[in-house]
C-alpha cells in the first residue's frame, strides 16, 4: 500500500517504506563525542601551566576563571596554551582518555 501527499501539483504517491541500502536490523552509528586536552597558561603566574580534559573548552576555561577548582583557583585568570581534539573511536582511545595527562609533556 502506498501513502499519498499534497505537493504543490497536487496529491502525489510515494512508497509506504524507502530503502537506503541499510538493512533494516543494523544500528545507527553512534555521534561521534570528541574531547579536548587542554593546556592553560597562568597570567599572573606565566611559568605555571594546568593540563585537563574536556568536551566543553569554552565552558572549562570559565569555570576555571570563577575560581571552580581549587587547583587553579589561586593562579586565575588562565589563557588557554594549547588544545588537542580527538574523539574516542576504540579501546585504546577510551584508555588514553583515563590517561593522567600530567605524565604527558605535550609542550
Amino acid at each position: 500500500m502506498s501513502r499519498r501527499s499534497l505537493g504543490e501539483d497536487g496529491p502525489t504517491e510515494r512508497p509506504s517504506k524507502i530503502n537506503l541500502g541499510i538493512p533494516m536490523t543494523a544500528n545507527p552509528p553512534a555521534p561521534q563525542k570528541f574531547y579536548h586536552v587542554y593546556i592553560l597558561q597562568s597570567i599572573p603566574h606565566p611559568t605555571r601551566f594546568y593540563t585537563g580534559y574536556t568536551e566543553d573548552v569554552e565552558q572549562r576555561l570559565s569555570e576555571h576563571n570563577r575560581g571552580k577548582y581549587h587547583h587553579t583557583a589561586n593562579y586565575r585568570p588562565w589563557r588557554i596554551k594549547t588544545i588537542i581534539t580527538f574523539y574516542l573511536k576504540t579501546s585504546s582511545g577510551r584508555t588514553f582518555e583515563k590517561k593522567d595527562y600530567n605524565e604527558i609533556n605535550l609542550l
